[in-house]
């Protein structure tokens, strides 16, 4: 995955060089943004994946409900009338902690996805226009279409990524929060 990424910058460079003579400074930086905001969708596409692909370890659900009753009757001082209550499982509490870290990498990379979102997806037909527009070399479409197909590629990915999620119930109980204020209720 990191050998990806380290790919990508060099290809981009040698994208906006081929390009200098045919684009406008603008239409360069909005293809830039472009490729920006689909390598920020592929990396909350991959830590979506990821959560939803953690495997949850037998009787976690138990096991957390437990947790949470002697937590509460901790806090409430009344741990003396239990007769001695069951430890938690170390697994469980380093899934849930796995999980917490995880969910919380997921909610800040979708903050800095839909910063500035909206006005790219809202620029992405003008910008199809203007090009229409030009007389590109075969080799400039090309590139074009490549970096919209990426885009849209992994706007669908996260897409799915969010959607397989979002089904997963004992995911639900952890990463609910960030997929509704986060993912879910993004407008264009």
């Amino acid at each position: 995955m990191k050998i990806r990424f380290l790919v990508l910058p060099a290809m981009a460079l040698a994208f906006v060089s081929s390009l200098a003579g045919a684009q406008t400074p603008e239409q360069l930086k909005f293809l830039q943004s472009l490729e920006g905001k689909t390598k920020n969708m592929q990396t909350c596409m991959a830590i979506a994946s990821e959560l939803e692909k953690m495997p949850v370890p037998a009787n976690h659900a138990a096991a957390k409900e437990t947790a949470g009753t002697i937590q509460l009757l901790t806090k409430l001082g009344q741990t003396k009338t239990v007769a001695s209550p069951a430890p938690i499982d170390p697994v469980h509490a380093q899934f849930a902690a796995k999980v917490g870290q995880t969910d919380a990498q997921l909610a800040a990379c979708g903050k800095q996805l839909y910063a500035g979102l909206g006005a790219i997806d809202a620029n992405v037909k003008p910008f199809i226009e203007g090009l229409k527009k030009q007389s590109l070399k075969e080799d400039e479409k090309k590139r074009i279409s490549q970096v919209l197909g990426a885009y849209m590629q992994a706007k669908q990915g996260l897409q799915t990524a969010i959607g397989l999620l979002s089904k997963d119930i004992e995911m639900q109980k952890y990463v609910s929060n960030t997929l509704r204020s986060v993912y879910l209720n993004q407008k264009p």
